[in-house]
């Protein structure tokens, strides 16, 4: 480390306090030399471009409507459809008309009406996978605080208490010695002070520390004894070339906050899922009592031909006819049952969606729709559909985030291949005394003044020399470059770089790789 120090008297004071001022405010809103932003708003340009090919590809405004053209059986059946209607089953049969048998409780199945809306309503506030993803916004806004308290101002305070008591060389001259053969001190530091990271990369500190020590080897005497001396310190560690500019040191708030987001663009996913499934479940509801009506219908109408049938058994019915009518009353009969336990199966299924305290899914009850379906048509265009997807889907905005999170990380780990030359600057106003006020009113009156410049921690990443921190690996069977860069936490361009591998498919096993000490 090259160090300059200087041990000065007063007309010396403003020159280093301006040095040291004119060094912090430079630092504090400095960029990166590897920041770049063209790649960040080229990324961005293309997925906008991407966007703007798929809606020049779309036809120009134009609403349509859905059509259901007749079938053919429709068509020719055309005039007799009310006839038809009439002896058919009623569409809009009441569920308390409907035989939903016993439930497990030997009673009556008793059902329960819903409306859509409710069941929207209730799926949303109580379903269980939405009620966890809400935790994780919360959980993120809170990483974001504690990436951004990096950067806050941090008291610290330390005490400390030394003892010494050992033999020592007394130095002769001539024949004389010089000194006691005993080393005997006691000493207490105390030390506070303030220190705040800055966004470029530095860190500043300004503390004061006293230190009281008293002299116990025998036959030396010291004056002042015991001895305060006072100090105030005002130091500055700036980053040179590794860890340096405001991209590279708020890359963890940047990241933290984009989580935040991604958190929110799920929720709105989960949440558009939810509401999709649930009102899937409500119509299959829908359907599971309609199948229900039918069969039930069918089955009334199977007893009363069997029973005309086996009134005319004298007469003109034969045998096999009145036996395949009570075949069909039976099977009618097992396919109630199949369509009571679908039912059930359905309106279970949208308990669980719905997440009710008062209808979970071991209660009996049956859920009823309250609402039908409706045969309307529906106008769209497909233009409007593409823009309302673009500015409102979640997956488009998790996209984005997720390229702003590669440019940041491009950013770290341009940063972390440079090596490590830091500035280190201290100034120091030093004072001693017989009392501890004494040894400030020295500190105030500046006359020692001590400081320190120089540059340290050169260190160069891709030295073929095993430095401090670095680790050897030996390459064992089924690793891969990928995965032993994910197990260390660092790019795999850089781990290859380091090594000088080329092809990462060429990794022959027994091979030693260097893992530098880095952190990303």
């Amino acid at each position: 480390m090259a160090v300059l120090r200087c041990l000065s008297m007063r007309s010396t004071v403003v020159v280093n306090a301006v040095a040291v001022s004119c060094v912090l405010a430079g630092v504090s809103g400095c960029r990166s030399p590897l920041a770049d932003d063209d790649a960040d708003r080229l990324l961005r340009r293309s997925v906008v471009q991407a966007i703007d090919r798929e809606l020049a590809a779309a036809p120009a405004e134009q609403w349509l409507q859905t059509t259901q053209p007749p079938a053919e059986v429709e068509t020719a059946l055309r005039e007799r459809l009310e006839e038809l209607d009439a002896i058919g089953p009623s569409d809009g049969r009441a569920p308390h008309t409907l035989d939903l048998g016993f439930d497990l409780t030997g009673h009556r199945q008793q059902a329960v009406s819903v409306s859509l809306q409710w069941v929207m309503a209730s799926a949303v506030r109580r379903n269980l996978d939405i009620q966890v993803a809400r935790l994780q916004p919360a959980i993120n806004e809170a990483d974001v605080v504690a990436a951004e308290a990096v950067f806050d101002a941090l008291f610290f305070s330390n005490v400390d208490f030394s003892k010494t008591d050992e033999p020592t060389t007394v130095p002769l001259l001539m024949g004389i010695e010089l000194g006691t053969a005993v080393r005997a001190s006691e000493q207490y530091r105390f030390e506070t002070g303030l220190r705040k990271r800055l966004i470029s990369g530095a860190e500043i500190s300004l503390s004061a520390d006293l230190t009281r020590f008293r002299n116990l080897a025998p036959g030396i005497m010291l004056t002042p004894d015991p001895a305060y001396t006072a100090a105030i310190r005002l130091g500055l560690t700036q980053p040179l070339l590794r860890g340096f500019g405001s991209e590279v040191n708020t890359a963890t708030i940047r990241l933290t906050r984009n989580a935040d987001r991604r958190t929110i663009e799920q929720l709105r996913s989960d949440l558009l899922d939810v509401v999709a499934d649930t009102e899937s479940a409500y119509w299959d509801l829908v359907f599971a009592w309609r199948d229900l009506a039918i069969l039930q219908w069918l089955v009334e109408v199977g007893i009363e031909v069997r029973d005309i049938l086996e009134r005319r058994r004298e007469f003109d019915t034969r045998l096999a006819e009145y036996s395949d009518a009570v075949a069909r009353v039976e099977q009618r009969k097992a396919n109630v049952i199949r369509a009571r336990r679908r039912l059930r199966a359905a309106s279970d299924l949208l308990k669980q969606k719905i997440n009710d305290p008062q209808l979970t899914v071991g209660s009996e009850a049956i859920l009823s729709p309250a609402d039908d379906t409706v045969e309307a048509p529906i106008s769209y265009s497909l233009r409007d559909a593409m823009l309302t997807a673009v500015s409102n889907r979640p997956e488009i905005q998790q996209a984005i985030l997720a390229i702003d999170d590669a440019s940041i990380r491009e950013v770290v780990a341009d940063s972390a291949r440079l090596p490590l030359l830091n500035l280190s600057a201290q100034l120091a106003y030093l004072g001693i005394d017989e009392e501890p006020g004494g040894s400030y009113d020295n500190v105030f009156e500046g006359d020692f003044i001590e400081y320190v410049l120089g540059l340290c921690n050169v260190r160069l990443l891709y030295s073929l020399k095993l430095l401090e921190g670095d680790e050897i690996y030996e390459v064992k069977s089924g690793d891969t470059i990928a995965a032993i860069a994910r197990r260390n936490k660092m790019p795999q361009d850089l781990l290859m770089r380091v090594n000088s591998i080329t092809n990462p498919r060429r990794l022959s096993i027994g091979k030693r790789l260097k893992i530098p000490d880095v952190d990303f």
